[in-house]
């Protein structure tokens, strides 16, 4: 009876995160109709660097996976580096 109170109460009451899911900010979007198509040709920028919450990005849910060496993109949530296969300029030339 008692963890059935506790239970409704936090279903009620408390706006947790559904499980692996944690509030991080995120910089920009990218805007897809039903069928994945592109809707808008440039990333939305949701940064506001007037307000010190929201400089980095709004915060919204997305999946907390802890990333090793071996790094796989996380599906609309990685930077762009991961997410869309893109490269940054090499620090060091190449050959």
């Amino acid at each position: 009876m008692l963890l059935q109170k506790l239970r409704e109460y936090a279903s009620e009451r408390l706006a947790l995160p559904p499980a692996l899911y944690d509030a991080s900010p995120v910089r920009y979007v990218i805007e897809l109709d039903a069928d994945g198509r592109l809707l808008n040709p440039e990333p939305t920028d949701t940064a506001d660097p007037a307000t010190p919450q929201t400089r980095r990005g709004q915060r919204r849910l997305v999946p907390q996976i802890q990333r090793t060496s071996g790094i796989k993109p996380l599906l609309l949530v990685g930077n762009a580096e991961y997410t869309l296969g893109l490269g940054r300029e090499a620090s060091k030339p190449n050959g």
